[in-house]
């Protein structure tokens, strides 16, 4: 970390918010919270406060706009609050332990989305109503622990594959290791590890796509990726490259619908267990699936 710069947040997720303060009046705290710490050029003056997050906020893929939308609307509060520069992308900050640089714990607070909305003062967001709040604050929390399984599971269950494990043996294998996994990763987590029906339905999700697309003794890569450049022939035949392509978009598209079964199976156990009713609207507002979507997978929760 001795770079001058550095990159805070790993692709695809947004695990703190940041802030370039290009003045001397330093950081408005009788307004807004107090950054978990901030990182100060001793040479210019300015600064660089940062909040770290419980839940990262997932972007691409799977992911949801009303939890991104909160988090640009949390980040422009806190930029009006900190007269902070609104161009800031805050994909680079300054390193923390450059010599020019001094980084001061302030807080030292892990924070949620709503409990930086609630210290904030009022300022125009795009999602207002508390009940829109209160779906964002629940799909940020759900989606951040579903994702985290979901794709620590998928590459476990990946590996399993490849040592034989299939079919039963490998949905057994996995829902141990995802209780496992359960258990350690959010043991700590305000709302604890994820239920008993979210972890069978992301487990049986993985283990069904596995067990239908891999082939043993396949190894890793495609046929002509594992063989070396010069021992290569020329260019497949079009009518081979199109079936080809055409195969991997089949198979893109078997694994987002599996992916979304998934969301929709954790979602219907969520209102169970909660006792409310499941229909299109609760999955809708609890998911951020269109109707569409969720009447195409009416077996999920139609009784």
């Amino acid at each position: 970390m001795c770079q001058v710069y550095w990159q805070p947040n790993p692709r695809g997720r947004i695990w703190s918010i940041g802030q370039d303060l290009d003045h001397h009046n330093g950081l408005n705290v009788l307004d807004g919270p107090l950054p978990t710490a901030s990182t100060l050029n001793i040479l210019s003056g300015h600064q660089q406060p940062r909040y770290l997050l419980l839940d990262a906020i997932s972007y691409g893929g799977r992911s949801h706009r009303a939890p991104q939308q909160y988090l640009e609307d949390i980040r422009a509060a806190l930029n009006y609050v900190h007269n902070a520069d609104p161009a800031y992308t805050g994909l680079l900050a300054r390193g923390p332990y450059h010599p020019q640089h001094v980084t001061r714990v302030m807080s030292g607070r892990i924070y949620t989305l709503p409990e930086l909305g609630q210290e904030l003062p009022s300022v125009p967001h795009t999602t207002t109503t508390r009940r829109e709040l209160l779906q964002v604050a629940q799909a940020v929390e759900v989606e951040s622990r579903n994702c985290a399984a979901f794709e620590v599971l998928r590459h476990v269950g990946y590996r399993l594959a490849r040592e034989g494990h299939l079919g039963a043996e490998l949905q057994q294998q996995l829902q141990h290791q995802a209780d496992q996994l359960n258990r350690v990763a959010w043991a700590d987590h305000p709302s604890g590890p994820l239920s008993p029906s979210e972890l069978r339905n992301i487990v049986k999700s993985i283990a069904r796509y596995i067990n239908r697309h891999h082939r043993p003794g396949a190894g890793t890569g495609s046929p002509r990726s594992r063989i070396h450049s010069r021992n290569r022939g020329g260019a497949l035949p079009e009518a081979e490259q199109l079936a080809r392509m055409r195969q991997g978009q089949a198979q893109s598209a078997e694994s987002r619908r599996e992916a979304t079964r998934a969301v929709i199976g954790t979602a219907v156990a969520q209102l169970q267990t909660a006792g409310e009713r499941v229909n299109r609207k609760a999955l809708a507002e609890r998911t951020g699936l269109s109707l569409d979507t969720l009447t195409k997978n009416a077996d999920l929760w139609k009784k």
